[in-house]
């Protein structure tokens, strides 16, 4: 019997979510803030406009919420996102402004 203590593993250590179980998380993260306010928007707007992240997850995590929040104030910086270098963050983007009904009635981009 191992009398040491179990230590837990670091967080590099940790697997990466299921796509199944990161797509419910962020569809959590979605309704959680459907309640948006302006400093929430303004966040997730910084996020999928900052250089400085360190994954490119994190700012098309960004673009997804931002296009379930359905928010006016983040319609520019979604289509500024659309000639973003990362791929996923460009899908992110045209899906959330897919799904916005004022984009689907507006002219073509």
């Amino acid at each position: 019997m191992d009398d040491q203590p179990k230590v837990p593993p670091a967080a590099a250590d940790v697997p990466p979510l299921s796509p199944a179980l990161r797509e419910s998380v962020r569809d959590l993260m979605a309704r959680l803030l459907q309640a948006s306010d302006a400093v929430t928007v303004n966040n997730l707007v910084h996020d999928l406009e900052s250089d400085a992240l360190d994954t490119d997850d994190r700012r098309a995590d960004a673009a997804y919420v931002l296009g379930q929040m359905g928010d006016a104030r983040a319609l520019n910086p979604l289509i500024a996102a659309l000639r973003d270098e990362d791929t996923v963050v460009r899908t992110e983007a045209a899906a959330a402004l897919g799904s916005d009904q004022r984009v689907a009635r507006a002219r073509p981009l």
